[in-house]
């Protein structure tokens, strides 16, 4: 209502339970088309967790069996359900495929992407997202703000923020 714009809801949970229902919810008329407003976005809101309980929805909702798989991936951070480890490269990408959430492809297009993030319990995990390039601008706390000073430069993302792993 404040923005004047029209809300498109994708009515679904976030993470299914295998790939063929993820596929299925996303070929599903409402969903669909609140999907096809992806590619029209322009800002973007996001959020970041850090890989441990409670402080990432996406590690909540996994098996302790999965959480175990990932964490030996390296994962470090989640962000609108991908997975990264700390150098800011995507992982786990099989996840996504149970996931109904914005492609990474999709939020590299968006002119601006801001991640709402703050804490330290979540420092470590904004730093790796943010040397993904899939943010452009972030809003945090001191907190966060301080570690992430000391950590080092964060590369900043190109004009057309290529995916750093190739993907």
């Amino acid at each position: 209502q404040v923005s004047g714009g029209d809300a498109h809801p994708i009515y679904a949970p976030m993470l299914l339970p295998d790939a063929a229902t993820a596929a299925a919810l996303r070929n599903q008329t409402g969903i669909a088309r609140a999907f096809e407003y992806f590619d029209k976005v322009t800002v973007a809101c996001v959020s970041i967790g850090s890989w441990e309980p409670g402080i990432s929805t996406v590690h909540d909702m996994l098996s302790d069996e999965e959480r175990a798989h990932y964490a030996s991936l390296g994962v470090a951070a989640e962000m609108s359900a991908h997975l990264f480890d700390a150098q800011g490269r995507r992982i786990g990408r099989d996840l996504g495929e149970r996931c109904i959430t914005v492609k990474a492809e999709q939020l590299r297009r968006i002119p601006e992407v801001v991640a709402i993030a703050g804490g330290q319990r979540k420092a470590a995990a904004i730093d790796a997202v943010l040397r993904s390039g899939l943010v452009t601008s972030l809003v945090t706390d001191t907190s966060a703000a301080d570690y992430l000073m000391t950590a080092g430069p964060t590369p900043k993302p190109a004009l057309n923020r290529a995916d750093p792993d190739g993907g």
